[in-house]
């Protein structure tokens, strides 16, 4: 897979599309997750895909996050189209081309804040970075936790666990970075505190998509996208003072 995924727009594409995207489960019975759903994202974009459980917002997020094919429609990102690459592409695009943040952190206990932001590095056999090490201090710097890069994450609150899991998924340099319930298991005012490093990190380029079922997450954002029974049902713009355009 070429490096040029990563030059969204160049082609005139967004940097996401999404057309007719269906999803079936044979449960017994056929059930449609999705049920054809259309979606654009810009690069640049801070937005939220809300949704309560069984709206069909986590099938969606394994389909964007190339962890799951769709049964039906169209998928490209960075004008490149997903549904047909192959699984070691996919694999490639996971690495480098998108970003994930989950609500329970995923770290490794055992492996440092450093160890634990340098283990995308080590599986992106395309354009390994020359310094692996200072890669890694430099997506901590951008978190807020440079003075943490030896500490295990026993030794960190749930704030700084997810704000390694954040640096880890900014160290490949992401076009996008996918965040699933990213403050789901954090008190009110360390969330706010993630909520805010979301939006510094789209001031300074990232492009971030939170998924959430949380109306007070989605009003962080500049852009709410509603999903319900498998359909977009709303797609708004969020005005509000202090989030990045």
């Amino acid at each position: 897979m070429s490096n040029a995924f990563k030059n969204a727009g160049e082609a005139g594409m967004p940097l996401l599309r999404v057309r007719g995207l269906t999803k079936m489960y044979h449960l017994g019975e056929d059930f449609w997750a999705l049920r054809g759903v259309d979606i654009d994202i810009v690069e640049g974009e801070l937005l939220s895909i809300i949704g309560q459980s069984g709206s069909g917002k986590s099938t969606l997020l394994n389909i964007l996050g190339c962890l799951d094919r769709p049964t039906g429609g169209d998928y490209w990102l960075a004008g490149h189209h997903i549904n047909k690459m192959s699984l070691n592409d996919l694999a490639a695009v996971r690495n480098q081309v998108l970003g994930f943040v989950f609500q329970s952190f995923h770290l490794l206990p055992r492996l440092t804040a450093l160890e634990n932001v340098m283990l995308p590095l080590g599986y992106d056999h395309l354009r390994k970075q020359p310094n692996m090490r200072a890669a890694a201090i430099s997506a901590l710097e951008r978190t807020g936790l440079g003075d943490k890069v030896n500490n295990r994450p026993t030794q960190m609150s749930g704030g700084q666990q997810q704000r390694v899991a954040i640096a880890r998924a900014l160290v490949n340099k992401p076009s996008l970075l996918m965040a699933d319930e990213p403050t789901g298991n954090l008190d009110s005012s360390t969330a706010r505190d993630i909520l805010d490093l979301f939006k510094e990190l789209n001031r300074q380029g990232t492009t971030v998509m939170i998924i959430t079922h949380d109306p007070n997450i989605a009003a962080n954002t500049n852009r709410k996208i509603e999903i319900k029974d498998g359909l977009v049902i709303g797609d708004t713009k969020v005005e509000h003072p202090g989030v990045a355009a």
